[in-house]
């Protein structure tokens, strides 16, 4: 089997069409909102270019640097492809993820293009054959669908088209003396790691690569990197100017820190378990789901029987790799596995999460060069066996890829599909249970309705179960129960939602929700509760306000009535509506003169109502002094003639 140069990358090429065209009609999924549709940088179009090279590239849509994250992050130039692909096309989805695509093709074919400079001459199609099936079982890998598949991960993609085309010119000008060789790949890579950061391993591994594989000597490769190293140190220093010191610190809370309750040696046995997971990952890439967030992972000790396979199989990679230390190939290909993602490892800072498939977008390449060289090594005997195994591999890979494209269709579909593999995590239940009372909204049958909000409550319960104080399936729980009418349970749940963050501003708006659609049904005690839930927060005179009415006029509780608006007006004396209603008590309970002075305070911030005079009449009429009931009593149908018709 021979194909030519074109003919290789012409595959490589239609094998990445053929899996990812789905992802064309798909939308805006997870953080896209963050690097995008919900970035006011980022939506100034080409005028907020200048503002992704001075800022945090998270700024543009917390409005400030929030910490959340270990290291920072300064990615200045996807952010302005985001700025100039949204000042192009807006908020056309299917323009960002045809880019995707395209990034991911060139990818491919530099993989296929460096690999024909790694390997050695000697068979020539025997070369271009190893280099093809890698770059194909490369893009066809499972792992690689959260990168294609969610437009956010242009970072990944852009930083990774630029550090292979480093690569590839470094390759391609060792023969030469020409400045290129020195200049250019430090350019590339100076792009790359504005993209994103985590390419800074290349300023290593591309000088390396000539040295284990193309036998370059000591001196030469040194010379070789020293440009590469110069475009870290520029980088760091260019993003230490804009954005500071890397910031090491997380948030102190378990859904921005997985190992916060977790011990030292513990956190480190569960590092390794992870190690495990992407080595498993890595051969057999199902099921996949983009959720590895607490308790996805378990926290672990060096006593599981998992912790302990995965000490001993990488042992068994360290010994393989002794065994075979003339090998220089294998050897560079087993340490790009380990540098390509050791910046995600948790080993040097806490990344905010257990693992996540898209880190091993790299780390896959020495899988796919490992996974073909070893096929074709132990079968070299039978031709037809290789090519079947090789297509074998490429075609389930495939096939996983193609099954696993649909679930980033929406944040709908990739919540209801990966909390059936992430089932053990907090974050997975609740974007389930988000996904289903949003669902709940849009549908107009009451019966399937109250079916989704069901299903999204048995969801948030499990979340909180499973981390009782996590805020976000608190406060949806609360809203679900109370879309279902459920608003007794449904205040349980505000009320923690106080405990846990003081004064949401939306467990504010959704407990008011909940006060005034339970007096509406009548359920004043419920209605009570929730409105001096509300004065816990803040005092508002609509608070005292709605609460006195449903003492006085609902319940027919006078003193009750007069004694909550007394309150009110302890913090709103001016406020008109709180006066009126007090005066209206007093005139109930038969004082007219106190109820006067109530209407009279009232009308000074009101002076055009027509019911104040009115009941200042009254009050007038019931004290005998008919001159000033009439004259107020004109008034009042002077100001609202619709009046006389009461």
């Amino acid at each position: 089997m021979k194909l030519a140069k074109r003919q290789s990358e012409l595959l490589i090429a239609a094998l990445a069409v053929l899996i990812y065209f789905l992802s064309l009609g798909h939308g805006f999924v997870l953080d896209d909102k963050i690097v995008i549709t919900h970035n006011e940088f980022t939506k100034k179009g080409f005028d907020g270019i200048g503002d992704a090279f001075f800022n945090d590239s998270m700024t543009g849509f917390f409005g400030k640097d929030k910490k959340l994250v270990a290291g920072g992050r300064y990615r200045p130039l996807t952010m302005s492809l985001h700025a100039a692909e949204y000042q192009i096309f807006g908020e056309n989805a299917l323009a960002y993820h045809l880019i995707n695509i395209l990034l991911y093709i060139f990818i491919g074919i530099l993989v296929y293009r460096i690999l024909l400079r790694l390997f050695p001459p000697e068979i020539e199609g025997q070369r271009n054959l190893n280099a093809l099936f890698i770059s194909l079982v490369y893009m066809a890998h499972p792992l690689h669908t959260e990168v294609v598949a969610n437009i956010k991960s242009q970072d990944e993609l852009l930083s990774i088209l630029f550090a292979f085309s480093a690569w590839e010119l470094f390759l391609k000008n060792l023969d030469t003396k020409s400045w290129k060789v020195y200049v250019l790949p430090a350019v590339l890579l100076f792009l790359s790691l504005l993209s994103k950061e985590s390419s800074v391993a290349f300023a290593l591994l591309i000088p390396l690569s000539g040295f284990m594989i193309l036998r370059l000597d000591i001196k030469k490769t040194l010379i070789l990197g020293a440009p590469l190293i110069s475009a870290v140190i520029l980088y760091v220093g260019m993003r230490y100017m804009i954005i500071g010191s890397a910031k090491l610190e997380v948030a102190k809370e378990l859904m921005n820190n997985p190992f916060l309750n977790a011990s030292s040696s513990d956190k480190f046995a569960t590092i390794f378990l992870t190690y495990l997971e992407y080595f498993r990952l890595l051969v057999i890439p199902h099921p996949l789901t983009h959720d590895y967030y607490p308790k996805h992972i378990p926290i672990v000790s060096w006593t599981d029987v998992k912790v302990i396979l995965s000490l001993v199989v990488h042992g068994a990679l360290v010994v393989w790799a002794y065994v075979r230390r003339n090998d220089r190939q294998l050897l560079f290909w087993m340490l790009f596995y380990f540098a390509s993602f050791f910046l995600y490892s948790n080993l040097i800072f806490n990344i905010g999460t257990f693992m996540n498939e898209r880190f091993l977008f790299v780390s896959s390449l020495s899988y796919a060069v490992l996974l073909v060289t070893l096929i074709q090594t132990y079968f070299k005997k039978s031709e037809k066996l290789r090519m079947a195994l090789l297509l074998g591999f490429i075609i389930i890979y495939g096939a996983l890829s193609l099954m696993r494209v649909p679930a980033w269709e929406s944040d709908r579909t990739l919540a209801l599909t990966d909390v059936e593999v992430s089932s053990n995590s907090a974050k997975a239940q609740m974007a389930a249970g988000s996904a289903y009372l949003d669902w709940a909204k849009e549908e107009r049958i009451e019966s399937k309705k109250l079916q989704y909000l069901n299903k999204g409550i048995k969801h948030l319960a499990r979340s909180l179960e499973i981390y009782p104080r996590y805020f976000p399936p608190t406060i949806l729980m609360g809203n679900s129960l109370a879309e279902a009418g459920r608003y007794k349970e449904s205040l349980i749940y505000f009320k923690t939602c106080f405990q846990l963050n003081p004064k949401h501003p939306d467990a504010l708006n959704n407990s008011l929700f909940v006060a005034q659609r339970s007096a509406e049904k009548k359920d004043f005690v419920n209605a009570i509760q929730a409105y001096e839930l509300l004065l816990t927060q803040e005092k508002k005179p609509i608070y005292f306000s709605a609460l006195g009415e449903i003492y006085g006029k609902e319940l027919q509780n006078l003193e009750e009535s007069k004694q909550v608006l007394m309150r009110g007006i302890e913090y709103f004396p001016q406020d008109s509506d709180l006066n009126q209603k007090l005066g209206v008590v007093y005139a109930m309970q038969g004082k007219p003169r106190d109820a006067i002075g109530f209407f009279e305070r009232a009308l000074e911030q009101n002076p055009n109502n027509g019911h104040l005079y009115l009941n200042i009449g009254i009050a007038y009429r019931s004290l005998g002094q008919t001159e000033l009931a009439e004259k107020n009593i004109s008034k009042a149908l002077e100001l609202e003639p619709s009046l006389r018709d009461g």
